[in-house]
């Protein structure tokens, strides 16, 4: 590692001077004195601090200059442009324009560059990569020979001397260009790289032709790929489509996706003959690259081109075009295949593509394209000895046997079609098209049998063999016989946020293979008058005619939403992705959850007195079939609901905890009489969870109803003093603030009493309590509880007068804040940073400071409450504590308040290489959208390609997104020289243009902003792309002037989250006009 570092130090130190003598045009004459190896550095040394020092030293061993801006080390220009105050004026690169520079410290003379003369011999290349024997001169010898011999030690060409190294050769002319037309030759990957990117900003004609020749032969490691990407970024002329389509037949598969990445931001019509070219190449590869290009052209003679190579001799590429033609939108599509499907008397492998791309088309679309006019030909193809053709015609003959309304004349469904299907997916007998049948076959067997065993051949062989004799395939129509209404099942599923899953059985339903397909949702049994209703409504929508194809429409994610209908054992899936909706199918799903509303009753049967939820079904059903009000249905349901959670574990109570809640929100239902219910259930609970929190708050709800069931009554403030006396038996600290809110319900008498308790932990619940809103006479009990003999009373007491700013106790508080014992000094800091004022910034220092992190943390959170800019630079101290700690929320929480008050301290860091809190403070300044921190987070990125949350604030801040680039540090550097740098708002705005949602006029952002602004912005947040996601909530929190907190995970809790943000600015801006649009 050490050896690892100098040779790093040394090639920088070349780079360096080699930068310098290219600008000035000065001759090397001396010898190249190296520095040596240094001993390695003391274990006390800090990594992050000796690395910055170590790369400091090797670059400063060559005279520059230091932009008084960004801090970068400007070793290209040169000292001729002197300012009257005592600067240099130089063209800065990160800054993008001339900046006043300083002059770095001098360095003795001994320890400068001196490059080698031309004829002395340069270090030769590592051991393995031996300089070619058709290398010049240029590459043998010289300084150039130095550089190249430095960069074969590098590992990855994304390494930043790669780049440095480029700069230097470039400024060598002709030598470093002669050089790197050897080097394009070399073994070694990172110097092929090297010396591809010279010639390639060389501009020269002949050096492109040069690399193009190289390019077309194998390349070391991903040489290939990186140099591809560079020339069709920097010389867009001579990486023209026809060669990258000649390269997507390069004997290297980097070469060919490389070529296929870049042909793919350059479709158009005019490009199809140059891939149809490359479609007839006979590497399979090659045409599959071309086809998936061909694929993305929009053109109407993509269609004629697909349709051509249906066949392909491979069955990787003709199984790409048929999911290409499935899922083509081509009213010549259907004919066309048809015609092919069955133009030949016998059904071969052409044939069968056309016949699968029908399937497919069918199952995607949901309609239909084979009728019964073809079943003869296809039952022929049955007999055919090809398993691709047997295959084929078993699916196409499937979906017309399913679609048929004539039972009796299409039997060959329930036997042959079926057993042919699953021969051909069990995996008996290999073929080389059967990837190309799996998948169609499979949604087909699916369709007609209800299970789903995937891919598992070996399982479906098992079913078959078992089912095959009774069996009747599911069809389209769904008839309902005569008084057979209460045989319906309906299965409802969604994998959404709300994850509902609910199955409505009808009393004459099988029972046994109905709780089988329900599994683990909510069953809830159906009477014969809501059978008939519910059949009604799905007549009414078509569903039970072949009108309504099932399927799935959209993709399988997270979201997805199915409904499963069945009448005597023969049904329809209907699936809907997320964003797929229609009218028909989401009135028949709510039609489904109101039902499940309607007898959520049934999900808490009496077992104590009755043998089975079906029997307790049978005996209450009567009852609610009846009209009530909804008072009474509240009352019988909580009876039942009280009835069946005490039959349960407490883990096993949270769904009935749940209902009781929304039972309780009904006026006239909460009861007095309840309270003993919930104390008793509380005292089950083995931890203070959110269930013991429920029943805090059920608990208070029912002793403070009034109402006592014809029971005898009891005070409110006598339950609330059982109700303290069991959470502090039970929970002791955990329930502290469960303790608060049951003494602020009982009154404000009830918590003076509890300031004078005999329990501690009473007395500071009063405290904490007394301190939310003083009133006459508070403020000195709560003084006088500050030498309470029990340290945790005397802490809340300290912290309830800091907070609430009682000026008498500045003295005592700031005594504690000093010398106080931690746990009482800790809420002491706190409350001394409410109260702010003379000498409370001199206590929060000393707190800081203290080893103790609990002192530590009450010094940073009393801190943060001050916001006194002077604690600026302790806040960055502390961001060196781990990003999870509350030491670190503390800090972070400051600077934010802070804001630009702490500004120019956190730049100060941010430019700061050796600082250890760099990073975290360039972190802070991107959330907080400072233009100025890019330069420093593009050099982060260079060090560290995968920093994954350096990547994500360079992409929000900026609004680009290069993280998936092979050189992300380049595409930013490029763009920010474009750019201007003194507000990040232009470069959102720019963002927003480029994807078709302009800034309407009159918008204003920042605090306060204006309707037409936060309208845009609520419009963002609902888009896919994270950055500008993330971007948005950043800009619409500085319109609100609050933090919007974390963006929700989840459909449908993002939409919740959105649904109140937009009420938050309606409420806003409820005056103007553009308020209306909101709505």
């Amino acid at each position: 590692m050490v050896l690892f570092f100098h040779t790093r130090v040394r090639f920088e130190s070349l780079l360096a001077g080699l930068l310098i003598l290219a600008t000035l045009a000065t001759d090397a004459t001396a010898q190249l004195d190296l520095p040596g190896k240094s001993s390695a550095s003391s274990s006390d040394e800090t990594d992050g601090e000796a690395r910055a020092q170590r790369k400091s030293a090797g670059r400063n061993l060559a005279p520059h200059l230091v932009c008084t801006r960004c801090a970068k080390h400007n070793y290209g220009s040169t000292m001729g442009r002197p300012t009257p105050d005592g600067f240099y004026l130089a063209y800065c690169t990160p800054c993008g324009r001339d900046m006043k520079h300083s002059r770095a410290k001098d360095v003795e003379q001994s320890e400068r560059l001196h490059l080698p003369q031309d004829s002395t011999p340069a270090r030769l290349p590592k051991p393995g990569r031996p300089v070619p024997q058709h290398a010049t001169s240029g590459y043998a010898n010289g300084p150039a020979a130095s550089i190249f011999s430095e960069v074969a030690s590098l590992k990855k060409a994304s390494d930043p001397l790669v780049r440095k190294a480029v700069e230097a050769l470039l400024g060598m002319g002709a030598q470093g260009l002669d050089a790197a037309r050897s080097a394009l030759h070399d073994s070694s990957a990172v110097v092929v790289v090297t010396a591809g990117r010279v010639l390639i900003r060389s501009a020269g004609a002949a050096d492109a032709e040069r690399l193009l020749a190289r390019l077309r032969d194998p390349l070391p490691g991903k040489a290939g790929a990186i140099l591809v990407a560079e020339l069709v970024r920097r010389d867009p002329v001579h990486a023209s489509p026809e060669f990258l389509v000649e390269l997507l037949d390069h004997p290297q598969q980097p070469v060919r996706q490389a070529a296929q990445r870049s042909l793919a931001a350059r479709l158009s019509p005019a490009i199809l003959p140059l891939l149809e070219a490359a479609l007839v190449a006979q590497r399979t590869d090659t045409r599959l690259l071309a086809m998936n290009l061909v694929i993305e052209v929009d053109d109407p003679a993509v269609t004629d081109i697909l349709l051509e190579h249906l066949p392909d001799k491979s069955a990787r590429v003709s199984s790409r075009v048929l999911t290409a033609l499935a899922e083509r939108e081509d009213a010549r599509i259907d004919l066309e295949l048809l015609a092919r499907a069955f133009r030949s008397r016998w059904i071969l492998r052409e044939n069968a593509y056309a016949l699968l791309a029908l399937v497919a088309r069918e199952d995607l679309f949901l309609k239909a394209i084979l009728d019964e006019r073809h079943i003869e030909p296809l039952l022929m193809g049955l007999e055919s000895g090809d398993a691709l053709t047997v295959g084929a015609c078993a699916a196409a003959l499937a979906g017309i046997g399913y679609r048929s309304s004539r039972t009796l004349d299409t039997a060959w469904l329930d036997r042959d079609v079926v057993g042919f299907m699953i021969a051909a997916i069990s995996g008996q007998h290999f073929h080389a098209d059967f990837s190309s049948l799996q998948p169609r076959i499979l949604k087909r067997l699916v369709l007609l049998t209800g299970e789903d065993f995937g891919s598992n051949g070996p399982a479906w062989t098992i079913w078959w063999v078992a089912e095959r004799a009774g069996f009747y395939a599911r069809r389209a129509w769904l008839s309902v016989a005569a008084g057979g209404a209460d045989r319906l099942e309906v299965h409802f599923r969604s994998t959404g946020s709300d994850g509902a899953t609910i199955s409505l059985i009808g009393a004459g339903a099988p029972t046994n293979e109905a709780l089988q397909r329900a599994g683990v949702a909510q069953i809830y049994y159906l009477t014969e008058r809501e059978c008939r209703d519910l059949l009604a409504l799905m007549e009414r929508e078509g569903v039970l005619s072949p009108e309504r194809v099932p399927g799935r429409r959209g993709r399988m994610i997270t979201g997805m939403r199915t409904l499963e209908i069945l009448v005597d054992g023969r049904g329809k899936i209907f699936s809907f992705g997320p964003g797929e909706a229609a009218p028909w199918f989401d009135r028949l799903v709510a039609a489904v959850r109101d039902l499940g509303q309607r007898n959520l009753w049934q999900r808490y049967p009496d077992e104590a007195n009755y043998a089975s939820p079906r029997e307790a079904w049978e005996t209450e059903a009567g009852w609610w079939a009846l009209e009530h009000s909804e008072l009474e249905r509240a009352q019988r349901m909580k009876g039942l609901v009280a009835a069946s959670v005490t039959n349960h574990a407490p883990s096993m109570r949270s769904a009935a905890l749940k209902e009781l809640v929304q039972i309780y929100a009904v006026e006239g239902v909460a009861n007095q009489g309840d309270f003993g219910l919930f104390l008793d259930l509380l005292r089950d609970e083995g931890f203070f969870t959110g269930r013991a929190r429920q029943l805090v708050n059920l608990a208070l709800q029912a002793a403070s109803s009034g109402a006592d069931g014809g029971q005898r009554g009891q005070t409110l403030e006598s339950a609330c003093d059982d109700l303290l006396r069991l959470l502090l038996a039970r929970f002791q600290l955990d329930a502290l603030p469960a303790m608060g809110k049951v003494a602020r319900k009982a009154g404000r008498d009830f918590v003076r009493r509890l300031a004078t308790d005999d329990r501690p932990a009473l007395r500071a619940v009063a405290a904490t309590e007394l301190g939310r809103a003083l009133e006459e006479g508070d403020g000195a009990l709560l003084l006088a509880m500050l030498n309470d003999p029990a340290a945790p009373v005397e802490a809340a007491a300290a912290l309830a007068l800091g907070q609430a700013g009682v000026e008498e106790a500045r003295t005592e508080l700031l005594l504690r804040a000093r010398l106080a014992e931690p746990f009482v000094r800790r809420s002491a800091l706190r409350a001394v940073g409410n109260l702010g004022g003379e000498y409370v910034l001199d206590a929060l220092v000393l707190g800081v400071s203290d080893p103790d992190p609990n002192i530590k943390l009450g010094a940073a959170e009393g801190l943060a409450d001050l916001q006194d800019p002077r604690s600026a630079s302790l806040f960055i101290a502390l961001l060196r504590q781990d990003r999870d700690s509350e030491i670190y929320a503390a800090a972070r929480r400051g600077l934010i308040r802070l804001g630009p008050l702490a500004r120019e301290d956190l730049l100060r860091v941010a430019r700061s290489p050796a600082h250890r809190a760099r990073r975290e403070v360039a972190l802070l300044l991107g959330q907080m959208c400072a233009p100025e921190i890019v330069p420093a987070l593009i050099d982060m990125i260079e060090d560290d390609a995968t920093d994954a949350l350096v990547g994500f604030e360079l992409a929000t801040l900026t609004c680009v997104d290069a993280r998936a680039a092979l050189d992300p540090a380049a595409l930013w550097a490029e763009w920010y020289d474009e750019v201007v740098h003194d507000r990040s708002l232009p470069w959102f705005l720019a963002a927003l243009e480029r994807r078709g949602m302009s800034a309407p006029p009159g918008a204003e952002y920042g605090v306060g902003g204006s309707p037409e602004a936060a309208l845009l912005l609520l419009d963002v947040l609902g888009r896919e792309e994270d950055f500008l996601v993330e971007r948005a909530r950043r800009e619409l929190g500085r319109i609100l002037d609050r933090d919007l907190g974390r963006l929700p995970l989840g459909q449908n809790a993002r939409e919740l989250w959105l649904s109140a943000l937009r009420e938050a600015v309606l409420e806003q801006f409820a005056s103007s006009r553009a308020a209306e649009q909101l709505k």
